[in-house]
């Protein structure tokens, strides 16, 4: 395998910048693109030394410290050197030039972590876990990202994958030595199977919500036009993000803006409101606003108190599985008497009656959506733990039919090798690797 190098702090200025160099030339490519007094092949491991960077020409670039990491026990399990120079423009990109002139090659996106993965230092869910971590956006981001890098999600997969294969060993003792081995209840069989679907289920739920602590939960406001949500999205956020006027249908596209609540990331979602369209313009918006209402976690739809007569062309619209908080604006232009049983809250936008009441369930809601945060999936890794579910249903009916031990065991080993999949304990094409780890930045 060739040697790596990249740079693995962001672009632009700052006090420091670190390079990286993996792979089993990384120790002399290291040395012939720095001077110091005795050889780099010498040093200690994991000991910070000082250096001189050169060019090729052997013309100084910085002085830096640089850390040698010798296989296997390094980040990607090969020699690693990783040297810190001051950060800036130019600086790093003129050392980075001088390894790759004394023999590294650009590293790709995410290759460092992949090649840790190839070579059993980190599994699939914990190198996906080193980009959860990089990109979270919340303390609570960060738990859920340690948790999946340490291996607590994997072993919940693990020890459903294991509780599985057992199974299957049991199953296929009766298929290769039926004579030698007393037979199984059929009931017993069913019962194993039908543990290991609702365990499936589990992890499924609380995977899913434990994901919304990483890529956050959309909450959309929907309504007809003119209901106020322009008002309402303002205030939710605490700035003038969105244009607001009297003319109905000023919102054309969807605006976005994010905040954390109860430490999960949250887009809050202004959309075109509701209507038969005017132009082809307001036609595209209530278009996207559709199709964002099928993307959100929850609405918020706002409807108006002083037109009460507006309210059922919207709702129709509303996904029927999509979680709503449904809230009456203008409470400070509205006459009592005119009707909000159907509410779950009466405010208004512009004064901020009822503000306090809908942040309060609002979070409310986003807590019931995240639950425990005990395991988190990433989407990848839900579709593979479904399609385990899918293989042990087909397992079970398998069995009910009586269409024999064989078809009941090939089914429990599509499953099983989903779950091997999730962890990365089955040969994956290269196409499927390099799929994800195509969204890692360079030098990771």
């Amino acid at each position: 395998m060739d040697t790596i190098a990249a740079i693995a702090t962001p672009p632009g200025v700052g006090g420091i910048a670190v390079l990286r160099i993996s792979g089993p030339e990384a120790i002399s490519i290291a040395q012939r693109a720095l001077r110091r007094s005795r050889p780099l092949q010498e040093a200690p491991s994991r000991r910070v030394l000082v250096a001189e960077a050169v060019d090729p020409q052997g013309q100084p670039i910085d002085q830096v410290l640089v850390t040698v990491f010798r296989a296997p026990h390094s980040y990607t399990g090969e020699d690693v050197v990783e040297i810190s120079c001051h950060g800036g423009r130019v600086v790093p990109h003129l050392i980075l030039e001088a390894l790759i002139q004394a023999g590294a090659r650009l590293a790709e996106p995410g290759e460092f972590t992949k090649r840790a993965f190839l070579n059993g230092k980190l599994d699939l869910i914990q190198a996906a876990a080193v980009q959860d971590l990089v990109e979270a956006r919340s303390r609570e981001g960060v738990r859920q990202a340690l948790r999946r890098l340490r291996g607590e999600v994997s072993q919940h997969v693990e020890a459903f994958a294991d509780r599985l294969f057992r199974l299957i060993a049991e199953l296929e003792a009766r298929i290769d030595f039926e004579e030698d081995v007393p037979p199984l209840e059929p009931r017993w069989i069913e019962e194993q199977i039908q543990h290991l679907i609702h365990r499936a289920e589990d992890l499924i739920q609380k995977g899913r919500q434990g994901n919304f602590y990483l890529r956050g939960v959309r909450v959309a406001l929907v309504g007809p036009p003119n209901a106020g949500k322009s008002t309402l999205f303002n205030r939710l956020l605490g700035e003038e993000r969105a244009i607001v006027t009297e003319i109905p249908g000023t919102t054309r596209d969807v605006v976005s803006e994010e905040r954390i609540i109860a430490g999960v990331p949250v887009k809050f979602l202004d959309t075109a409101g509701l209507r038969t369209p005017q132009d082809p313009v307001e036609s595209l918006g209530v278009e996207r606003t559709r199709r964002t209402l099928q993307e959100a976690d929850l609405a918020i739809l706002v409807l108006d108190l002083t037109r009460p007569e507006a309210v059922e062309p919207e709702t129709g619209l509303l996904p029927p599985h999509l979680p709503v908080i449904r809230v009456w604006n203008k409470a400070d232009l509205a006459a009592p008497a005119q009707p909000t049983a159907s509410a779950d809250l009466l405010i208004s936008a512009l004064t901020g009656q009822g503000l306090d009441r809908l942040r309060s369930l609002l979070e409310q809601r986003i807590r019931e959506l995240v639950g425990t945060g005990e395991v988190s999936l990433a989407e990848r890794e839900l579709h593979l733990m479904a399609s385990a579910r899918a293989d042990l249903q087909d397992a079970l009916q398998a069995h009910r039919r009586n269409l024999g031990m064989e078809i009941v065991v090939f089914h429990l080993r599509e499953a099983h090798r989903r779950l091997q999949e999730i962890v990365g304990y089955h040969d994956l094409p290269e196409a499927i690797l390099d799929h994800i780890f195509k969204n890692f930045c360079v030098g990771k």
